[in-house]
């Protein structure tokens, strides 16, 4: 389950417009939260890094961060995540190609889950020589 555009949905329901700044201009900001027991770590210092880097770059954010916090907690819960990441990303949203910021576009908030990958004991790797 993903969260795109204020709704859960699943992945392939996804369709994102070629118009969206962050595909054509990279326009957009990005956190990754750890999930530890269910629970993010570190949920406030996250955001306010969060905060600070979109005010750095004059991209409003589409929620508060206590929104964001009880979105993101509601998506850990969608996917049953226990120990993983949690990715957002936020574009300054869909406009006509220019350069200047755009006046009317929307910021569109993209999340969702990965487990935690288990590490392979070393000798089970193959290396190349």
């Amino acid at each position: 389950m993903y969260f795109y555009k204020n709704e859960f949905v699943h992945k392939q329901d996804i369709h994102i417009s070629p118009d969206d700044r962050g595909y054509y201009f990279g326009d957009g900001i990005y956190e990754v939260f750890r999930v530890y027991n269910g629970q993010i770590y570190e949920g406030a210092a996250h955001m306010q890094r969060l905060e600070r880097t979109a005010s750095e770059v004059r991209l409003p954010l589409p929620h508060t961060s206590d929104e964001i916090l009880a979105i993101l907690t509601k998506l850990i819960h969608h996917n049953n995540l226990i120990e993983g990441t949690v990715y957002l990303q936020i574009t300054r949203g869909e406009a006509p190609r220019a350069h200047p910021f755009p006046t009317q576009a929307a910021p569109i908030l993209l999340a969702y889950c990965s487990e935690r990958m288990v590490s392979k004991p070393l000798h089970n790797l193959i290396f190349a020589g």
